[in-house]
């Protein structure tokens, strides 16, 4: 599940490789104009309140999503997250030096970010992070990427 998928885009590329994947955005503009062939497969969502049963993901994805959020919604989000995966959470989050951006409501240090998601349950998985962060993942902006697992 991508959370904050926009238009799809990367839920239309995993699909194309045969993941069983969905996407959900609050922005109903964002869905309406996604690729047609995609579209059967998002849903115009909050972050808080997901129409999928606990445990239905594997992997929930939530790329530059977080810091969008204000602070009294995070831990519901983060509670969120943590019911709709099996196994996984990968986030990126803009680091609080990323300030240029006005829809930057929530910028917290990495340590601030870790102790919230543990307080819901999950744990940090360093190994994986690390992995990520040596690949050739693109680098496209300025950002911190976390992997939780329950």
């Amino acid at each position: 599940l991508d959370i904050g998928c926009a238009k799809g885009y990367l839920v239309q590329k995993l699909r194309r490789q045969g993941v069983d994947c969905y996407g959900t955005d609050v922005s109903r503009h964002a869905i309406a104009a996604s690729p047609p062939d995609i579209r059967p497969y998002l849903q115009v969502a909050n972050i808080t309140h997901q129409n999928f049963p606990n445990a239905s993901f594997d992997l929930v994805l939530c790329l530059e999503v977080m810091e969008h959020l204000f602070p009294n919604v995070i831990l519901a989000a983060i509670r969120e997250l943590y019911r709709l995966t099996s196994k996984y959470a990968f986030l990126t989050i803009a680091p609080p030096h990323n300030i240029h951006d006005v829809t930057h409501i929530s910028l917290f240090p990495r340590t601030t970010w870790v102790k919230l998601f543990q307080e819901i349950g999950f744990k940090r998985e360093p190994k994986l992070e690390n992995i990520l962060l040596q690949s050739k993942l693109p680098t496209i902006l300025d950002t911190n990427i976390f992997v939780f697992s329950k």
